[in-house]
């Protein structure tokens, strides 16, 4: 509904699969925590934080490079309704 704030966290892990000498499965992720607020009822804009850790195996000399990155992070979303209008029935008069 139009003129609400709310608040949103979520975490994303990537997963590396197959033929490796190390056993490094994960390979990134990313956890945000943001306050949003419904300006139309359509979308809505969050803005928060971002800590996004990415391991690289074997970048460095032959140890693991684990890189941390903090970001300010800004989301728009928008919900874009594709399902055809229903179409009117024509007005008659007797």
């Amino acid at each position: 509904e139009p003129g609400t704030w709310f608040l949103s966290a979520y975490d994303e892990l990537f997963l590396n699969f197959g033929a490796s000498d190390k056993l490094d499965h994960m390979q990134q992720n990313r956890i945000s925590v943001l306050v949003g607020h419904q300006f139309w009822s359509q979308g809505n804009v969050q803005l928060g934080y971002l800590l996004q850790t990415i391991q690289r195996p074997a970048a460095a000399a032959g140890a693991d490079l684990l890189e941390m990155n903090d970001t300010v992070h800004l989301m728009l979303t928008y919900d874009l309704d594709l399902r055809p209008k229903a179409k009117k029935a024509p007005v008659t008069t007797p």
